[in-house]
């Protein structure tokens, strides 16, 4: 018996709807690429400029813009860097370059042995030696000269001066540290400081606020122009 042929509606072109939702799949893909790579910049700015909301630790040297700064400035610049890349650590030769032989925390020792390569010496307030290797005695250093200022007086730090730190400080194993004033970005203070984290010379970007890592006030130098 012969069957009879049934007639097969065509079916429906839903090779059109298919291109279509893959047209708006790939139109959301590139919105969504784009949108992560502006996050992304704006990350990056935020970490390379904006580092009010924590403290920062780099490698490398901070790039300081020197047009402004005085001759002795420019002097302790130059030291810095240099001994940056010396990379003194513990008490490696270079760091016992700084405290004369003596294995002693350094932070104090390395920024006096800047001023005194720069030809501005400190003079310690009892021995008058350009070495002041206590945190506390540069104190009353910065004290004596009327040149110690709490951190919210107004005061804007300049290259060259002396960042001072008590309690839970930068120094891991001391309750007391100092470092070097390069720059302020903002309320960003950029920083060089001696017996850092591991016993290292670090750059660190903190945030100029009252009690950050121990923060406590600056030593107006009076080296710049």
């Amino acid at each position: 018996m012969r069957r009879q042929q049934i007639p097969v509606t065509p079916a429906k072109q839903s090779w059109r709807w298919d291109r279509i939702i893959g047209f708006f799949l790939i139109v959301v893909l590139c919105i969504s690429a784009i949108v992560w790579l502006v996050n992304q910049s704006k990350d990056t700015g935020s970490s390379q400029l904006d580092t009010t909301e924590r403290s920062t630790v780099r490698s490398g040297f901070a790039i300081i813009e020197a047009t402004d700064l005085s001759v002795v400035q420019q002097k302790v610049l130059a030291l810095a860097q240099q001994e940056y890349q010396k990379n003194p650590t513990d008490y490696n030769p270079t760091v016992m370059k700084y405290t004369e032989g003596f294995e002693e925390s350094w932070c104090a020792d390395f920024i006096s042995w800047v001023f005194n390569q720069a030809g501005t010496p400190f003079v310690h307030p009892d021995t008058k030696y350009w070495r002041i290797p206590g945190v506390q005695t540069l104190k009353n250093y910065y004290e004596q000269e009327g040149a110690y200022h709490e951190i919210g007086d107004g005061y804007k730090p300049q290259l060259g001066d002396v960042a001072f730190y008590f309690g839970n400080t930068p120094d891991g194993g001391s309750s007391e540290h100092v470092a070097m004033v390069l720059e302020v970005r903002g309320d960003v203070v950029v920083t060089i400081g001696g017996n850092e984290g591991d016993g290292i010379l670090q750059i660190r970007y903190d945030k100029l606020k009252l009690n950050e890592k121990g923060l406590t006030a600056i030593g107006a130098s009076g080296i710049g122009t």
